[in-house]
């Protein structure tokens, strides 16, 4: 292996993936550049190649960044703040929430996880359902948040839980939800978020079953692993499984009612988007209504940072 080349393309690697980042006010330690880096390696590649300095990259308190950006350490430990209120937030969502029998799965979905959520912002919530019950674990889930007041209305979205985003245990293989790469270059934010997701309820493993359906990860992260999450052995007394199962078993014949009356009260302009592209997909498998999809323009900014920087290398 030409070891010359092989150290060019690290060092753009590293450069795009800091470059991504930046585009959410997020700087990146050594370890999390090796990460989410596209590029294999080792951890002590990365390591030499940032020693070295002249890659249009600073760095304070082990902390990388572009050039002249380095108010935005301060934002990402702001924000690491913000997780610890939030996270309590979700957690009293999730105590009643899996009260519903057919939930598998409760992940916060985010670029970097729950870590780097906005004080302003909502909550996002990926669920996977039992197969055949993802419209009746819908209607429940929004009927509760809707009585603990977590909501989000057009104008209060702060500290609120978005339920946009439910799939089936039988369909947790989400490749075909990413944008073409031929439309401009690969769909960075679904591979971060979904690499990011951190999981806050699950029985059974099924986090691991996501990421055994999703291993084309790898193929975009070849260092990167998920981390296992610490999950409870059971799913509470043997009396409540036992209210579930009866719950399980009164509704589960209304999952087609439950579909009918979500269909018909969905916004004009979900369904105008509906199953149009990945913006907005429903089915009895997927539910995703991200109508406010920001990929192409993340990706947008993504290829003018890259070339910004390639710019600035070569003055």
């Amino acid at each position: 292996m030409n070891y010359t080349l092989k150290k060019n393309e690290i060092a753009k690697a590293i450069a795009e993936t800091v470059a991504y980042f930046d585009i959410f006010d997020y700087p990146l330690t050594c370890f999390e550049i090796w990460k989410y880096s596209p590029e294999k390696c080792e951890l002590n590649d990365i390591e030499k190649i940032l020693a070295a300095g002249g890659n249009g990259l600073d760095s304070k308190d082990g902390f990388y960044f572009l050039a002249d950006r380095e108010e935005i350490i301060r934002i990402r430990r702001k924000r690491r703040e913000t997780f610890a209120k939030k996270i309590k937030i979700a957690a009293r969502a999730v105590r009643y929430l899996k009260l519903i029998p057919w939930l598998k799965m409760i992940a916060i979905g985010n670029i970097m996880g729950a870590h780097n959520l906005k004080s302003s912002g909502d909550i996002d919530f990926f669920i996977v359902t039992k197969r055949g019950r993802i419209w009746l674990a819908r209607f429940f889930s929004i009927i509760f948040v809707k009585l603990m007041d977590l909501r989000p209305q057009k104008n209060n979205i702060k500290d609120k839980i978005c339920l946009s985003f439910f799939i089936a245990e039988d369909s947790m293989c989400l490749k075909d939800l990413m944008l073409s790469d031929e439309a401009g270059g690969k769909d960075a934010y679904f591979i971060y978020w979904l690499s990011g997701l951190k999981p806050i309820y699950e029985i059974g493993g099924w986090y691991e079953k996501l990421i055994e359906k999703n291993l084309w990860l790898k193929n975009y992260l070849p260092n990167w692993e998920a981390t296992k999450p610490l999950a409870p052995k059971k799913d509470g007394s043997a009396l409540f499984r036992l209210l579930k199962n009866t719950a399980s078993f009164l509704f589960s014949p209304f999952e087609p009612l439950a579909r009918i009356i979500q269909k018909k009260i969905m916004p004009p302009d979900m369904k105008i988007l509906m199953n149009k592209d990945t913006r907005v997909v429903i089915s009895d498998k997927i539910i995703k209504t991200h109508i406010n999809d920001r990929r192409e323009l993340y990706r947008k900014l993504w290829r003018e940072k890259i070339n910004k920087m390639n710019n600035e290398n070569y003055e």
